[in-house]
């Protein structure tokens, strides 16, 4: 990320918060922006809404391990929120409260006896000093991952100075330190929160779930599951009211219409303040009476980018199957990220493009794809994302560029798999920009190894491979299992041991997570390249099951091309050495039949691989407990190694390296 520019106070509230009051930077005048979407943060004087100043330095939000702010601004209305109990403290000061994020306007940080050093470089932040101050990454994180809104503004007082910073999704924005003057307006955000009588809807759709007997039919499972993720979160993440218009192409009235819905505690929600933001949630929809999915995300504002309900729309029109069925969504108005105008970029990096706000909404609620019951669930939803993906490419011409694990989803009224996250697909008549995009671990070997070669389909098509991989590692026993024989020669997981199998993680960080800077490129996959090519994966699985055979067919298929691969071309051509001069060497002669070659590689080889091990088999070997799983309850297996350049972090949590690659930052 590029540095943030120190700004003088004028220059920070003009670029930030520019419709201000002549008479002076630190007066503030009350502003109403797009109350019907509660969009952004927006400037109010004091009287306008009863705001309250509390000390929480003491008093952390229980479960998320964040320090807390010194001080946090609260709505008075908000009280019963952020109130202490009363013999929580043996005194009780009316200054005092705990960390709410869910309900705090801004934070501040205040240090008396630590003076902002003036004999400092004046470009040299405040924040970026040796300062005993808790992270602010971490509790503007928290906000934005609790909060619909564009941006955080905080300040950090030390001694009678101040000093402001603002992020939003490109990064964040500083002040010089000002003298602090007193009666100085405050900031506050207007959200629009679900009334009681709104969220009572969700409370009565929640009662139509099951079945009469009491047994709940599976969707209703899942149904009831997420109802009560928004119901019972409602402290830390309050029920909010979102209002989206429907897509045009979805079968809807004549008339567009705008419909309505309640959404709570995301599935998936960001880790870090910047970059893309994307939260999911289970949203009810109030007009259908129903929950559906919903997609909130910043998308970068750059030439080749597709917002995902143009894409939706193409897949639509072609009669693409096995992918979701988009019903509403689009841009949040006009609200857009302003940090990145304020940054000074740093040597041979090309300047962040600018990122707006976009929220789609899809008729098909899914499960994550770990969540399967079998091999032959498992083997199914990765064939029916397979097939969706084909006729994708082959009937839309979009390739999807980023198939892993998490985008796969199991409908949790089918049970069929869809493929989701179009947000970096390619158009076919874009190819040729060498910008590959993908999740990491489940990147072809080609990429990994050649950081200019562009997505083709072959890439993508090796992913599933992956996701097939790793989900046998997580779930399935396997020579590099914590495992155990019992008297009657039965296999077993050893539930202990698995929460620190340096066996297993050995084999994930060389294979699936090892990542080397080379100039300014990353680079990774040279072991999975030598499985592949000698078409095993480096490891086997205990007893005969349709998954191992599966794996082991799509090993020996791809296992051909990669031997066939012309390593010297593609270092001349995609390697890591742009200046890298292409040697004549001997001509060789061309052989009748030509090699198979991974650019030769279509669907039709791997579908026919499914649908053996679909109909061929009558039983397979159950599924284990998360072998990636460690001893904390909300962490899958973390590790943290750095030697080097190189730097990793396992988490079943999104499957994310720490370093990602180009394109999925976009």
């Amino acid at each position: 990320m590029a540095d943030p520019v120190l700004l003088s106070i004028e220059q920070f509230f003009k670029a930030n918060l520019p419709l201000l009051l002549p008479t002076g930077p630190m007066e503030v005048l009350e502003r109403s922006v797009n109350l019907e979407n509660f969009s952004a943060v927006v400037l109010a004087e004091d009287k306008y809404e009863s705001l309250r100043l509390l000390s929480t330095t003491n008093y952390p939000e229980r479960g998320t391990g964040t320090a807390p702010p010194d001080l946090c601004m609260y709505r008075t209305c908000d009280e019963a929120t952020y109130s202490l109990a009363p013999g929580e403290i043996a005194h009780r000061a009316d200054f005092r409260a705990r960390t709410a994020w869910a309900h705090i306007i801004s934070f501040l940080q205040a240090e008396i006896d630590y003076p902002m050093d003036s004999s400092e470089e004046e470009s040299t932040p405040s924040l970026e000093r040796d300062s005993p101050q808790p992270s602010w990454d971490s509790s503007a994180t928290e906000v934005l991952r609790r909060q619909h809104r564009q941006f955080v503004l905080a300040a950090d007082i030390r001694q009678a100075q101040v000093q402001f910073v603002r992020w939003d999704r490109a990064g964040y924005v500083i002040s010089e330190a000002w003298p602090t003057q007193p009666n100085v307006g405050v900031t506050t955000i207007l959200q629009r929160r679900a009334n009681e009588d709104e969220i009572e809807l969700l409370e009565d759709f929640k009662q139509t779930l099951g079945s009469p007997c009491g047994v709940a039919r599976d969707a209703d499972r899942w149904y009831l599951k997420y109802a009560n993720m928004a119901l019972e979160n409602r402290i830390e993440y309050p029920i909010h009211k979102i209002r989206c218009d429907d897509v045009p192409w979805h079968e809807a009235p004549a008339t567009p219409r705008t419909c309505s819905y309640l959404v709570g505690k995301p599935f998936t929600a960001p880790k870090s303040p910047t970059g893309r933001g994307t939260k999911t949630f289970a949203a009810y929809s109030i007009d259908a009476k129903r929950l559906v999915f919903l997609k909130d995300t910043w998308i970068a504002d750059t030439e080749g980018v597709h917002p995902e309900l143009e894409t939706y729309k193409k897949l639509k029109l072609h009669g693409v199957k096995h992918v979701a069925t988009a019903i509403a969504g689009g841009y949040v108005d006009n609200q857009e990220i302003q940090s990145q105008r304020h940054m000074i970029e740093k040597p041979n990096q090309t300047r962040q493009s600018g990122r707006k706000h976009y929220r789609f909404i899809t008729l098909e609620l899914g499960r994550r794809l770990e969540t399967y019951t079998d091999q032959k669930e498992l083997i199914q939803a990765v064939d029916d994302s397979l097939r969706g993906h084909q006729e994708a490419w082959e009937d839309a011409e979009i390739l999807h560029r980023d198939v892993s694990a998490g985008n796969i989803m199991i409908d949790v009224q089918t049970g069929r798999g869809f493929l989701t996250d179009w947000d970096l697909c390619k158009f076919k008549d874009e190819f040729g920009q060498p910008d590959r995009a993908g999740t990491w671990p489940y990147m072809s070997a080609y990429l990994l190894q050649y950081p200019r070669k562009p997505n083709e389909l072959c890439d993508d098509l090796e992913s599933f491979l992956h996701v097939l991989t790793i989900m046998g590692l997580r779930f399935h026993l396997h020579t590099r299992s914590a495992s155990h024989i019992d008297a009657d020669g039965v296999q077993h997981l050893n539930l202990h041991e698995r929460t620190s199998n340096q066996n297993l993680l050995a084999l994930l960080m060389d294979v699936y997570y090892r990542q080397i800077k080379q100039g300014r490129f990353t680079m990774g996959g040279l072991s999975k390249m030598q499985c592949l090519q000698c078409g095993k994966p480096g490891v086997r699985w205990y007893g005969s099951s349709p998954l191992a055979s599966l794996i082991e067919s799509m090993y020996s298929t791809f296992s051909e091309r990669y031997r066939n691969l012309d390593e010297r071309e593609c270092d001349y051509k995609w390697g890591p050495n742009e200046d890298l001069l292409q040697s004549p060497g001997p001509s060789t002669p061309q052989p009748d039949v030509q090699p198979r070659t991974l650019s030769s590689l279509t669907h039709s080889d791997l579908i026919g691989l499914f649908d053996k091990e679909l109909h061929g088999w009558s039983q397979a070997p159950e599924k284990t407990a998360d072998q990636f799983c460690c001893a904390r309850p909300d962490v899958a297996l973390v590790a943290s190694a750095e030697k080097g350049s190189e730097s990793y972090h396992l988490s079943t949590d999104g499957w994310s390296p720490m370093q990602n690659t180009e394109g999925k930052s976009k």
